[in-house]
């Protein structure tokens, strides 16, 4: 897939160092269903000092849709990171069965983190009063 002219505008406003233009334009892309923008608008958001997890999750949901490992396990990541354990089980082992025949390492690094997170999740509700 060729990238598209605003693709690369905006990247070439991230060149420029124009960071807010170049999320804007990326974003577009990204709502036209550009799954590369969509990562990298929800790098955009999650990176470049902004740590908005809650705003980059939802693009890397659409990103996670081309089937690339990687976008996955980011995907599964951010969830683990962002939120509460019970609310993101089910999805982030799904995202770890996704990326099982493609990639079994990333897959069972991705099961390891949500059975560390699952752990910390039981010790607190545990001692909660």
């Amino acid at each position: 897939m060729k990238p598209s002219a605003q693709f690369l505008e905006a990247m070439a406003a991230y060149d420029a160092d124009n960071e807010s233009q170049a999320l804007r334009l990326m974003e577009q892309c990204a709502e036209a269903g550009d799954p590369v923008a969509c990562f990298t608008t929800a790098l955009g958001y999650y990176s470049l000092g902004r740590n908005q997890s809650g705003e980059a999750i939802p693009w890397l949901r659409l990103a996670s849709k081309c089937q690339s490992p990687s976008v996955m396990a980011e995907l599964a990541m951010l969830l683990l990171g962002a939120e509460s354990f019970p609310a993101v089980e089910s999805e982030v082992l799904a995202l770890a069965a996704r990326i099982g025949p493609t990639d079994p390492q990333q897959a069972a690094a991705v099961r390891a983190e949500a059975d560390l997170a699952r752990q910390r999740w039981q010790r607190r509700a545990s001692s909660a009063p």
